[in-house]
């Protein structure tokens, strides 16, 4: 934008931009009064920064890498690459199995559940961390018996 666009606006006049994105400051941005604001709808606004239209449907996979624009999204991935190895995976270390990840994403729940067979699929045994200063989870289960599996369900 050209400098002093706003030179002749209301007194009152304060300038909004979405939280959490950049070339922004706040309290003030070139000189105006500034106010981040939340997003109203994080998920369109995605969707349009990757070039999707925002009725996207979220469970589509539109590049064929196993991985839906809703998995790309809740994990805080380009949905325009090949994401075919970019899902938290589990690891076992002595007799506990982990998994970390991305959870900070604007209208999305985030649920670890664990099992032994596959099917009865529960998050009882499942400890959580709280969010670490890069939005970064860990699910940790412990490991009894001859197998144990972890997944993560994503929704909004």
């Amino acid at each position: 934008m050209a400098s002093g666009i706003f030179d002749f606006s209301a007194p009152a006049f304060t300038i909004y931009f979405y939280t959490g994105r950049t070339g922004f400051t706040s309290p003030t941005w070139l000189g105006y009064p500034a106010t981040g604001v939340a997003d109203p709808n994080p998920i369109a606004s995605w969707l349009t920064l990757y070039g999707f239209p925002t009725n996207t449907n979220l469970e589509s996979d539109p590049n064929g890498d196993g991985v839906s624009l809703m998995e790309a999204y809740a994990f805080n991935l380009n949905p325009l690459q090949n994401l075919s190895g970019s899902r938290p995976k589990p690891v076992k270390t002595g007799n506990q199995l982990s998994l970390t990840f991305y959870s900070g994403s604007a209208g999305i729940t985030y649920t670890v559940q664990s099992c032994t067979d596959l099917q009865s699929w529960s998050t009882a045994a499942v400890t959580l961390s709280a969010p670490d200063a890069n939005k970064l989870r860990t699910a940790t289960i412990s490991i009894s018996g001859p197998r144990r599996f972890m997944r993560i369900i994503v929704t909004n």
